[in-house]
């Protein structure tokens, strides 16, 4: 299935490699995308300040279950205690992102993250129009496709 994101990423978006930094599967395990230190594609105008995480699954009517949500709070932590995300980030749902008009993360997950300590209804943190260098991600994106 990652394999699928990144084929879509770059054979139909013509982007140099899958869009996220990592993808969740329900198994627990956490895929490398472009990972920490490499800017990702996931959400135009939030990308050079974010992370972008991707849960496998559709997430409209259900939750993704135990072992990816503490997969995700695991990858976030790990972020937090190497000092590649700031301890105070701000957790937004991909579908609050300015440029975005996607449902994602799904309704459930959506209503799941909005209880998580991190998440933040204010998605403006000081957007600006941005190409696509390669930056240090500071914020995170929380999604799903």
């Amino acid at each position: 299935m990652v394999r699928n994101y990144q084929d879509f990423h770059m054979d139909k978006r013509g982007w140099n490699d899958i869009g996220y930094n990592y993808v969740v599967g329900e198994d627990g395990n956490i895929y490398e995308g472009r990972g920490w230190d490499t800017m990702g594609a996931h959400a135009p105008t939030y990308n050079s300040r974010s992370v972008g995480i991707c849960v496998i699954r559709d997430f409209s009517n259900r939750l993704p279950n135990e072992v990816a949500l503490n997969a995700v709070k695991d990858l976030i932590q790990c972020g937090v205690s190497t000092n590649k995300l700031k301890e105070g980030y701000k957790l937004i749902g991909h579908r609050q992102s300015a440029a975005s008009s996607t449902k994602c993360p799904g309704d459930a997950f959506y209503e799941e993250i909005t209880q998580w300590s991190h998440w933040t209804p204010d998605a403006s943190f000081d957007t600006e129009e941005e190409q696509q260098p390669e930056q240090k991600p500071e914020e995170i994106v929380e999604e799903e496709d």
